[in-house]
């Protein structure tokens, strides 16, 4: 790529790059799909174990976004960039999406698997739902405040509560 094209691929409209971001997103979307589709059926679980896959998956991007959010707000601090400000909100509203996709198979998978909706007996399933509303209230209230800093900080607490 010449100088003159990522100079004006860097000066893209935002929403120019979520355009061009889109069929790479599908393009993930049908290789996960075609991989789940692949794995062979398990012994105990038979065909589930493919959304159990998926939602051991989901959890673990999941974490990963919200520890990726506390890392851009801890760089907000280092420079002050209004860039890597957008970015940790970014990058929040994808962990968060990530999170309620995560609960969302949970529920699918806990139903295929154990014949219930949501299994409140296990730890893991109320952390999961104590997650799921924290993260919606920081989103919420970065959402309202709009500052750059509010920001970083709730994505530092939140990854380190979640993580």
């Amino acid at each position: 790529m010449s100088k003159r094209e990522l100079v004006t691929a860097a000066q893209a409209s935002p929403a120019a790059r979520g355009r061009r971001l889109w069929p790479w997103l599908a393009a993930l979307a049908a290789a996960a799909a075609l991989l789940l589709a692949l794995i062979p059926p398990e012994k105990t679980l038979g065909w589930v174990i493919r959304p159990v896959f998926l939602h051991g998956a989901l959890v673990q991007v999941g974490l990963l976004a919200f520890a990726a959010a506390g890392l851009l707000g801890l760089a907000y601090f280092v420079g002050r960039s209004p860039r890597v400000a957008a970015w940790c909100l970014a990058v929040q509203e994808t962990a968060v999406a990530l999170w309620i996709a995560y609960a969302l198979s949970s529920m699918v998978t806990t139903r295929l698997a154990w014949g219930e909706w949501i299994a409140w007996d296990e730890p893991r399933v109320r952390a999961s739902v104590h997650v799921l509303w924290f993260c919606i209230a920081c989103l919420l209230l970065v959402r309202w405040m709009r500052h750059p800093v509010f920001t970083a900080v709730v994505n530092i607490v939140a990854a380190g509560a979640g993580n």
